[in-house]
């Protein structure tokens, strides 16, 4: 099945090392470039805004996820028109993931962590079949994966699990991992 929408989520802060916002631009172009719909938590800053950005400069497809109260508070990126609000961070996860064919994981904070852990346990139950694809820039889940291994050497969890997800170094390895 080709890929048309893809939930991608990451950072929403924008104090993070200069590497880390410009590979999100260059992400969100490149989903847009391959006719993907990006479906974001709709966020104004950091990561989430560069990625957004780059897809909608490149005449890409955005629609965001987003509680009423981060409107409220100013947080919704500005360029998005196709919102869902909800009332719950949970509802907007959950949407997050359902209404995608795969699930991006960019560098994020506890945020990101929780959503992809929610979606490998998902997985690991099996309640969901989504593919889970985590860029790994500059290293950055390095030792998250490297935790991953320990819980499945130490029996905490399936070898068979660590093949849950897979892991892109690029961009361009991520995007070709759609397909």
């Amino acid at each position: 099945m080709k890929t048309k929408t893809a939930t991608v989520f990451c950072a929403s802060s924008s104090r993070v090392p200069q590497i880390y916002l410009d590979t999100a631009y260059r992400l969100g172009a490149m989903l847009a470039d391959a006719g993907i719909t990006l479906l974001t938590g709709g966020g104004s800053d950091g990561l989430m805004r560069r990625m957004q950005d780059g897809a909608l400069d490149a005449g890409g497809h955005v629609e965001a996820i987003i509680p009423q109260f981060m409107i409220d508070a100013g947080w919704l990126h500005e360029g998005v028109k196709k919102i869902q609000i909800t009332e719950t961070m949970s509802e907007r996860k959950e949407l997050l993931i359902s209404q995608a064919d795969v699930l991006l994981v960019l560098p994020g904070g506890c945020g990101t962590l929780d959503e992809l852990g929610d979606e490998l346990v998902a997985r690991q139950l099996p309640l969901s079949a989504k593919d889970s694809r985590i860029r790994n820039t500059e290293g950055f889940y390095d030792p998250l994966l490297g935790q991953f291994e320990r819980y499945a050497a130490q029996g905490f969890m399936r070898n068979d699990d660590l093949k849950l997800w897979r892991v892109a170094k690029t961009a361009e390895e991520l995007v070709s991992l759609l397909d």
